[in-house]
């Protein structure tokens, strides 16, 4: 069975640059899409023709599956539903859910942008190697609905970790 408490998320990491009109991110070309649906291949990279789809299982743990482009999940699962949850949420087979969903990065990153699918309101908070806070989102899902939406936090600093939480009054 699926928790009751999902929240769907594809990840979309901006390296060295901006994906969305930001004047603090520095100029620059890199952008990465991560949508749950391949891991990068023997030659590190997402979107080539190596790319590794995920297990068909139900739940997989994300962690290392991108550290090659730069990215560590620390928390959080991967649910795999190809006619069910994910398709009705506009995603694939896979989506991100598991509340929260944590993760780090190991090249300078300047912006996150998180699709989410949820009844409940997300925050996405943007860290400093220092854990220190440098920017947060909030995504107000409508009450007793699923509501797609979309979090972004950008910063004129280095981002090293992140996280998504479902935000409720409690």
């Amino acid at each position: 069975r699926v928790p009751l408490r999902l929240l769907a998320v594809t990840v979309t990491a901006v390296f060295v640059s901006a994906c969305w009109p930001c004047p603090t991110c520095p100029p620059g070309p890199t952008r990465l899409f991560i949508d749950f649906e391949h891991y990068p291949g023997p030659d590190g990279k997402l979107g080539t023709s190596d790319d590794v789809a995920p297990p068909t299982s139900f739940i997989t743990t994300p962690r290392n599956q991108w550290a090659s482009v730069g990215v560590v999940f620390t928390r959080g699962s991967i649910l795999r539903d190809p006619q069910g949850f994910g398709a009705r949420a506009g995603f694939g087979a896979y989506y991100l859910s598991s509340l929260p969903v944590e993760g780090t990065f190991s090249i300078p990153v300047f912006g996150i942008e998180v699709t989410s699918y949820s009844m409940w309101n997300a925050k996405l908070t943007a860290y400093d190697a220092s854990n220190r806070v440098l920017a947060v989102a909030n995504l107000w899902a409508p009450g007793g609905a699923f509501y797609r939406g979309t979090l972004r936090v950008c910063t004129s600093e280095p981002i090293a970790k992140f996280a998504v939480i479902e935000q409720s009054e409690n």
